[in-house]
């Protein structure tokens, strides 16, 4: 049974469209850390291939470990489902970020593909953090603001 209250319970959940998009953002980490062990994989209509870079492999698995994680807790309702969103939202861009460094300085080979990746997944990966970070509720939200739920300064 959950301890919480049907409100507080509705603070807690993330919206349906974030739900989905933690989702997304796990498979196509999935994706791109298959891709990266350096075959070709058929989607149907056209073959992606990447080149073989292991380092990236490894951390785009993680990544997408940690954002599964994430999802699951938002789709499931559970209660830390905002703050594992938030932690695999930051440790992901780092992951990005680093990704993005490793091919400025040579460390394996760039492609179209990969650059265009990076930069996508950094916007949307800081969208989601920032969405995550916002106030759930409007007492947040005053909170933030400085006053407290009744439009009263909440230090006097």
């Amino acid at each position: 049974m959950n301890a919480t209250s049907p409100s507080s319970q509705s603070e807690l959940d993330l919206p349906a469209p974030l739900r989905a998009l933690l989702a997304l953002e796990s498979g196509t980490f999935l994706f791109a850390s298959l891709l990266h062990l350096g075959s070709p994989i058929s989607l149907g209509v056209a073959e992606v291939s990447e080149p073989r870079i292991i380092p990236a492999t490894v951390v785009e698995g993680a990544i997408a470990f940690a954002l599964g994680i994430a999802a699951f807790g938002a789709i499931r309702r559970r209660h830390w489902a905002r703050t594992a969103g938030i932690a695999a939202s930051g440790f992901s861009i780092a992951g990005v970020l680093l990704g993005i460094t490793a091919l400025a300085l040579g460390a394996g080979p760039a492609t179209p593909l990969n650059r265009v990746y990076h930069g996508v997944m950094l916007v949307v990966l800081a969208g989601t953090l920032a969405v995550l970070l916002w106030p759930t509720s409007s007492r947040g939200a005053q909170k933030v603001a400085g006053g407290d739920a009744t439009g009263g300064n909440a230090h006097g």
